[in-house]
């Protein structure tokens, strides 16, 4: 079958991963033309990359989204060109693939008598969940459609894209063509059909709900919504990127361009989460007390002004150095500090060996902290802390990869961590460029704060280069660790009652004291409960407005 692929990109930075390149060569076997059309613009190398893998790539102005690129892309190539072709492929960048080879996919659908087809299917589901009312149709997902000459050859098909108005957001591009055009043409007496049907695998949206069934059943594609999704609300659908990760992983799908095509979109811990970046190391021995430094790089004390700020070598020889962590008082730190400090030590600095073997493993890993354990904390669900205000700032200040993680960064625990040199190459470079340290220092309330914020932010400064980070713990310790989430989580969930929260599915309902005392009220006398709740509104906003300005006075008290 001949066939002509319409490959949809778009990047805001203008940049191409080689996930994107890997899809492309994963066609080329299948298809005779690939046509690259490009929403917004691309960089010098992107655009190499793209020429050296395309028969054509066109550049357009970002305006329409799907709409407005494939209406583009029909008009350049011509109709008449089209027409010599047995099978249009429009396709757009958003899935990861393939895995293994497309071959099996095209040579089952090609027998398949249908004049269109896609991967997989949506649902049907009311009411329509964007519009509100309504009924959304079930519908070929718009990632990969398949469209067969009898149907493209069609005046039905001209009118559709001429009369086709261009889309102005991401949900109008699924209201005004992803959930229309299957019901459309088969209104109009066009077959269709899903490789994948929704039938098989029960759930509404078997591409992020059922990834991995679908890649037991030979799909040869993941979405990359999965690595940069919310997280809690995959887990209530039962999905763990991580598990999708090792499946395509075994499957052949290359680690490389699934960390490339990842990384520049999803935060730190997400990204740690989702590639099972997790260091196991062996329970420490009488033997192992001592620091095990052999062949490790150890900096005690004060580290990123050591190394930004005075210009001393901290890496050595190796390309790795092991944190110590900042100086430490024994005698006033708690029994319980004291501890927690140990358990970093353990399975860090005291590991050296077995964290210089996993990163001369694996080439991706760039950052190594000891775990962040669910107790005797307040780094979990903290976020940035005192610095939640200015972190941002030095992230843009330094040019370090959005986004952030929102609630618990992977942070060295005692400023414990293992940093790999070609991860933070270019961090002397941004701190130099935005003014040396002693500048960036002054505008963050001084070296202590500058320090403690690049800790915060070390992770991602690894990301940006496209490195992850792992978290170090023994097995022991990991179970301990596990067992108090288990009991903390408990002790929350039962206050909300059993099933997904809001926003995922049904109303929050707290039992706290003041919520039943609300739910009285509002029952009793909903006029009372609005006024209440008017004034709580009032409150807060005035509340809002001084915090606002007691920043501003902040930030012309530090010269901001």
């Amino acid at each position: 079958m001949r066939r002509h692929l319409v490959f949809l990109h778009y990047d805001p930075e203008g940049h191409v991963d080689t996930a994107v390149l890997h899809t492309l060569r994963g066609f080329r076997p299948h298809v005779e033309k690939i046509f690259v059309v490009v929403n917004g613009f691309l960089d010098d190398e992107s655009r190499q990359r793209l020429d050296s893998v395309a028969d054509e790539v066109m550049e357009r102005e970002n305006v329409g989204f799907d709409i407005g690129a494939y209406r583009a892309a029909l008009g350049r190539i011509g109709y008449s060109e089209l027409s010599q072709y047995d099978e249009l492929l429009l396709v757009n960048y958003t899935f990861f693939g393939p895995v293994g080879s497309f071959d099996d996919l095209f040579e089952r659908m090609d027998a398949s008598p249908v004049d269109f087809w896609g991967m997989t299917d949506h649902i049907a589901v009311t009411p329509h969940p964007i519009l509100g009312v309504g009924t959304m149709p079930q519908h070929l997902q718009s990632y990969w459609l398949a469209i067969r000459n009898r149907m493209f050859t069609a005046p039905e098909f001209r009118e559709y894209w001429s009369g086709l108005k261009n889309a102005n957001s991401y949900h109008d591009v699924i209201v005004k063509f992803e959930t229309e055009f299957t019901q459309h043409f088969a209104d109009r007496g066009f077959t269709w059909e899903a490789a994948y049907s929704h039938e098989r695998y029960g759930t509404l949206n078997a591409s992020m709900e059922a990834p991995l069934a679908l890649l037991d059943d030979g799909c040869p594609m993941f979405k990359r919504r999965i690595y940069f999704h919310d997280a809690v609300d995959r887990d209530h659908t039962g999905v763990a990127a991580a598990e999708v990760t090792r499946r395509a992983l075994e499957l052949g799908y290359p680690r490389a361009e699934l960390i490339d095509g990842i990384y520049r979109r999803t935060p730190s811990r997400q990204l740690s989460t989702a590639m099972d970046a997790y260091l196991m190391v062996p329970e420490p021995s009488n033997e192992s007390s001592a620091h095990d430094q052999a062949g490790a790089n150890v900096v005690e004390g004060e580290f990123w002004k050591a190394w930004l700020g005075e210009g001393q070598d901290v890496f050595g020889e190796s390309g790795v150095v092991f944190r110590a962590g900042a100086d430490f008082d024994t005698d006033a730190a708690s029994a319980t500090m004291r501890a927690a400090r140990e358990r970093a030590l353990n399975v860090a600095l005291r590991q050296s060996a077995e964290v210089l073997a996993a990163i001369d493993r694996d080439e991706h890993l760039g950052f190594v902290v000891p775990l962040v354990e669910h107790r005797s904390t307040d780094v979990l669900g903290n976020g940035y802390g005192k610095y939640v205000f200015q972190i941002g700032e030095l992230a843009d200040l330094l040019g370090i990869r959005a986004p952030l993680e929102l609630d618990a960064p992977l942070t060295p625990v005692f400023g414990i961590s293992v940093l790999r040199a070609e991860a933070f190459a270019d961090l002397p470079a941004r701190i130099a460029a935005a003014g040396g340290w002693d500048s960036v220092a002054a505008s963050v309330g001084g070296d202590a704060a500058l320090s403690e914020m690049l800790d915060l932010l070390a992770a991602d400064i690894a990301r940006t280069s496209g490195f992850i980070t792992a978290q170090a713990a023994t097995p022991f310790q990991m179970r301990v660790s596990h067992a108090m989430l288990e009991q903390k989580f408990s002790r929350l969930a039962s206050r909300f009652g059993p099933g997904p929260k809001a926003p995922f599915e049904g109303t929050l309902r707290a039992n706290t004291p003041r919520a039943v005392v609300a739910r009285w009220v509002k029952s009793r006398s909903p006029e009372t409960a609005a006024r209440i709740a008017s004034l709580e509104r009032t409150a807060k906003d005035a509340a809002k407005g001084s915090l606002n300005s007691l920043r501003q006075v902040a930030k012309r008290v530090v010269g901001r």
